[in-house]
């Protein structure tokens, strides 16, 4: 994605939204996989809110799964207790790796499930938090929603572990589940913003959301 990044909140159940740049932006909203909630209130989560980065507002219909940094002070909170264990050995992991390490463009990406999801606010689909070595807690917020069908990144990282590739841009002969499509087009599987280029989208979406 070639834009400025925009910070864009999270909140279990009840989103708020983000503004960056001077413009609002697309709003997700984490639930815990076994989260009870009664009467409108979480009984095991609250309201703990973070902050994830977008680049793009016209990409949340392709956001299929979202990572947050090992290191993020809330990856263990929002983790279920199923998934706690496993979680807190791949955070101590990752703590044994250099940022270089990390982040170096032929590394293998690892990464493990939180157990955590979070809520599309165009699909109100639940989509996979999951916790990963090439998020650091030093760029922007320490989180991301990923959009594999144009992240050649979060492609391969959603090839790896079998997570969904939804593409929101067209381009004849495109083959998807070989590699990711890191070009401007025409919006398609986004009901709101259908047939729009990515400017026009990009302006329908902040509308919307605002």
């Amino acid at each position: 994605m070639d834009a400025v990044d925009i910070p864009a909140n999270f909140q279990k159940r009840s989103g708020i939204s983000g503004r960056g740049s001077g413009e609002l932006v697309p709003e997700l909203r984490a639930v815990l996989a076994n989260e009870e909630v009664v009467d409108g209130k979480s009984e095991i989560g609250g309201a703990t809110r973070y902050t994830v980065f977008t680049t793009r507002p016209d990409t949340v219909y392709g956001a299929t799964f979202c990572v947050i940094a090992p290191e993020h002070p809330l990856t263990e909170q929002i983790t279920t207790a199923d998934r706690k264990s496993a979680v807190k050995e791949y955070i101590q992991v990752c703590a044994s790796k250099s940022e270089l390490e990390r982040t170096a463009d032929a590394k293998d990406k690892t990464g493990i499930f939180t157990g955590a999801y979070a809520v599309n606010p165009l699909t109100d689909l639940e989509i996979p938090i999951w916790t990963s070595d090439y998020v650091l807690m030093s760029y922007g917020t320490g989180a991301i929603m990923c959009v594999p069908a144009h992240d050649q990144r979060d492609h391969d990282f959603a090839k790896k572990y079998g997570l969904k590739i939804l593409p929101w841009l067209h381009q004849d002969g495109h083959d998807y589940d070989q590699e990711a499509l890191a070009a401007d087009g025409i919006l398609i599987n986004s009901p709101l913003i259908n047939g729009l280029d990515v400017k026009q989208a990009k302006e329908k979406i902040i509308a919307i959301l605002n």
